[in-house]
């Protein structure tokens, strides 16, 4: 009886013990799940496990839509050469703790770091940190993207453990959304599309160049020359005028021509994104 009683204390500490220490990334691991950024065919049973390079570009790419479905490790680790976050990687490979930090720098656009500057990080252990990746290491710390053991360290030549790269990755939508956090290889953020108009000229009276902003006052008769701009390329715009007796727009002249007194409502849209318009109001005196 006191040996069953002495192995059943023991099972407790220790089931205990693995609760408390997995339990930080067991959301994580939950939610990521969920999301389907790890799959079935991903070993996740244990969250202390070293991580390899080949899971993390599974993982990776399923994150930033980079794999629609995984194939294989070797798949994913081609398109992350391609990507360009992490380079001749060997699938079985593990990684270091400080190895981490130029690939998720990578891939939040941060990569722009003078690995020759001498930096110090905040860690007791700073002089184990090798000198090349502590730049990028300072600017995870300061994005609050990793952290270190609660003894003031790094740990940076410890193996990377699975638990941690998955919470370093929520970390990074925490710092603000990876749908906000570009790739690098995507280059430039590109503008929303706006939409600019601009009277060139009315007929008949005095030429002018100013932007249309709120109203186009015409006396009746009158024919103003319309120019639109858009930081959009290549798309065809469309005219509407709400009330034509009042004003109506020549497309072959790209004119708004004054008919009779009155208002209307006048509105440009760009025929590929329609969401993306400019209203404005044609006064006819």
């Amino acid at each position: 009886m006191k040996k069953v009683l002495i192995f059943a204390i023991i099972m407790a500490f220790y089931m205990c013990f693995s609760v408390c220490e997995a339990h930080w990334a067991d959301a994580v691991c939950n939610d990521f799940k969920e999301n389907g950024y790890i799959t079935e065919s991903m070993d996740f049973s244990s969250l202390n496990a070293d991580i390899t390079k080949g899971e993390v570009a599974q993982i990776v790419n399923l994150y930033y839509s980079f794999e629609e479905e995984i194939e294989s490790a070797s798949k994913s680790l081609e398109v992350a050469n391609e990507k360009g976050y992490m380079q001749n990687a060997s699938e079985s490979e593990t990684l270091k703790r400080e190895e981490i930090a130029p690939i998720i720098c990578e891939l939040i656009g941060k990569n722009d770091v003078d690995v020759f500057e001498e930096v110090e990080t905040v860690f007791e252990d700073d002089e184990d940190i090798s000198s090349w990746t502590k730049g990028y290491i300072k600017i995870l710390c300061d994005s609050n993207i990793v952290e270190g053991f609660p003894s003031h360290k790094f740990m940076p030549q410890a193996n990377l453990r699975k638990g941690e790269f998955i919470t370093m990755l929520s970390r990074i939508t925490g710092a603000g959304g990876k749908d906000d956090l570009i790739l690098i290889e995507d280059e430039e953020d590109e503008e929303e599309p706006d939409l600019k108009i601009k009277v060139l000229k009315v007929f008949d009276e005095e030429l002018i160049d100013e932007d249309i902003e709120d109203e186009l006052v015409l006396q009746s008769g009158d024919k103003a020359l319309i120019a639109v701009y858009s930081t959009y390329e290549d798309s065809a715009f469309i005219f509407d005028i709400e009330n034509e007796e009042v004003a109506e727009f020549i497309e072959e002249f790209n004119q708004i021509k004054a008919k009779s007194s009155g208002e209307t409502l006048a509105t440009v849209k760009l025929d590929e994104i329609e969401d993306v318009k400019k209203e404005f109001k044609i006064v006819v005196e």
